[in-house]
């Protein structure tokens, strides 16, 4: 890892899940439109001297441009949700991802050796920084964070993130801190 030393990992903000849309292109709420504007005030104004990447989905690619508009984001795929499969109703969707992110082999869901090898991929590119923002998805960052620092409960952890939400990560340290 290089010397970053800022790492704030943002959630996106609330989607419009769109019937038959796929989820990679709903577009925020109106609330959520909002609410990614506030976050960026409360990350210093969204700042213009972070580098930002983003997950290629769109509520990921809103949420930053919204929080740092400023700042052009940088798409990477690598920070793309845990592809899984659609599931017809949340409670389905929520066992799902518990089992996930507990450990479980999930049908349908990528390996979680396929995530952790493209966070690998994406920290080599790091570099030395002073501030790094990563927009991504929730399931995606639970997994990050589990395997960096070894989440004390994964699920709970995904489960009580916000949108958005913002977390600085202190990769020395071992560390996370609520940002927002």
């Amino acid at each position: 890892m290089g010397p970053v030393t800022r790492l704030v990992l943002v959630r996106h903000a609330e989607p419009l899940k769109a019937g038959e849309t796929p989820g990679a292109q709903w577009p925020l709420t109106e609330k959520g439109r909002i609410d990614a504007s506030l976050l960026g005030r409360k990350l210093a104004g969204g700042s213009s001297r972070a580098i930002v990447l983003t997950s290629p989905e769109r509520r990921t690619r809103e949420t930053a441009e919204l929080a740092f508009p400023r700042v052009a984001a940088n798409v990477r795929d690598q920070l793309g949700e845990v592809k899984k499969p659609w599931y017809a109703s949340a409670d389905e969707a929520t066992e799902a991802t518990a089992n996930y992110l507990r450990g479980n082999v999930v049908t349908g869901w990528e390996p979680r050796e396929d995530v952790i090898s493209r966070i690998a991929q994406l920290k080599s590119d790091f570099g030395v920084l002073e501030s790094l923002v990563l927009v991504s998805h929730g399931v995606f960052l639970t997994t990050w964070l589990d395997q960096e620092i070894g989440l004390h409960d994964p699920f709970s952890f995904w489960f009580d993130l916000r949108m958005p939400d913002a977390w600085e990560f202190d990769f020395d340290e071992k560390s996370l801190k609520r940002l927002a």
